[in-house]
């Protein structure tokens, strides 16, 4: 098998952004980060806490 159909694989990055960041001299944002943002923003919206979030959820904080 080749290194490049190994690399297609096991990537689970867009091949687009495989080279490297979209915006030169700034480091490529992990999607986990601008998830949890997105999150956390509706939440402060909404007013809520962490443990309130937890509680609906039926989790541990």
């Amino acid at each position: 098998m080749s290194e490049q159909r190994a690399t297609e694989r096991t990537s689970p990055r867009p091949e687009s952004l495989q080279s490297g960041s979209p915006y030169p001299g700034r480091p490529e944002l992990l999607w986990r980060h601008l998830v949890g943002e997105q999150l956390r923003e509706i939440r402060r919206s909404r007013g809520e806490t962490l443990r309130h979030v937890a509680k609906r959820a039926d989790v541990s904080p």
